[in-house]
């Protein structure tokens, strides 16, 4: 038993991913495929008069040999790619068998039904590793179907099989074709999908934020009903991520209310010179930033400032830009000043 599952797992080696969408669809696919063995082989042997017992043994033996295959599958003794293909390879296998003892016996009724009917069996079989996107697979179902199907043409001969002979060939080419083209176009998504992943956890890093915090500030920008949006970009987890977004928004307020078109109304007694020199202050350029930013000397700032502070009632040892600041705040927010 180990040599054969040795044999058959370097046969039809197609590894995955645990835990990848493709590796999903497989656990369904084969879920799927015990249950129409479990309960269609049965039922079918129940319904079709089979002439001898040699059938019973062929369907017995299928179903023992299945059942320890799936049983070595639930003990993680077999992966589950190896495990679905050595199934269908079975079950194909056995299709072809009865199809070929069917073909050597005396019963000609019997054996148009029996063929005909397991050709449509093994359609169906065909197609659960086409929707599993293991398109080797299904390549060997149709070799062996066809194998199989050319081998009863030239047992029993006669026009009724050489008929569907280019019917059948065609399906079960086109199939394993559309099991490769699956294949191919599912590879496709999962690679775009791995690289959008990537590239989620990389933005991420970069700014220092969850998912749920980047996905807070997204609704933030494109939610126009502000209040629920904020109290929860505000309680965003993470003290770091909480601190960076109340300094950037500290910083960007204090921005706009420095512009000198808009600090004009909270210091009236100010030249437009002085008011330019007072938005500068407040964006914490030094005194060699906004002679470079005016193209003013040093004395004539100086010179600037100490008007300012006479304007505004401050004493040499007073800190100008934090008395700027405490004019702006208490415009902003009259409480404040109480």
């Amino acid at each position: 038993m180990k040599q054969i599952v040795r044999f058959l797992t370097g046969l039809v080696s197609n590894s995955i991913e645990e835990g990848s969408l493709m590796e999903f669809q497989q656990r369904q696919v084969c879920s799927l495929s015990l249950v129409l063995l479990y309960l269609g082989v049965p039922l079918d042997s129940l319904t079709v008069p089979l002439p001898n017992a040699n059938y019973f043994y062929l369907i017995g033996g299928l179903l023992t040999f299945t059942s320890l295959v799936a049983v070595g599958y639930f003990i993680k003794r077999i992966k589950l790619n190896t495990a679905f293909s050595i199934i269908l390879l079975a079950i194909q296998a056995e299709t072809a068998a009865e199809m070929i003892y069917c073909a050597t016996l005396n019963d000609y009724s019997f054996q148009r039904m029996l063929i005909m009917s397991n050709i449509k069996f093994s359609v169906l079989f065909i197609m659960l590793p086409v929707c599993a996107y293991m398109y080797r697979v299904s390549v060997m179902l149709s070799a062996i179907t066809i194998s199989a199907y050319a081998a009863c043409v030239l047992i029993l001969g006669g026009s009724f099989f050489r008929s569907y002979l280019p019917l059948i060939l065609l399906i079960f080419v086109l199939m394993p074709i559309l099991g490769r083209l699956l294949h191919q176009n599912f590879r496709k998504l999962e690679n775009k999908h791995e690289l959008l992943k990537s590239e989620e956890a990389q933005l991420l890093k970069s700014l220092q934020v969850s998912k749920d915090e980047l996905y807070t500030f997204a609704k933030l920008v494109n939610d126009s009903s502000k209040g629920t949006i904020n109290y929860d970009l505000l309680n965003v987890r993470g003290e770091k991520t909480k601190k960076n977004l109340y300094d950037a928004a500290a910083a960007f307020f204090m921005e706009e209310k420095c512009k000198a078109d808009v600090i004009k109304d909270y210091f009236p007694e100010l030249t437009p010179t002085e008011l330019v020199i007072v938005a500068l202050i407040l964006q914490d350029k030094t005194v060699g930033e906004i002679c470079e930013i005016l193209h003013r000397s040093s004395g004539n700032i100086t010179s600037h400032r100490s008007n300012i502070r006479t304007k505004l009632g401050l004493s040499k040892t007073d800190n100008l830009k934090a008395a700027l600041r405490l004019r702006v705040r208490i415009h902003e927010f009259p409480d404040c000043g109480n």
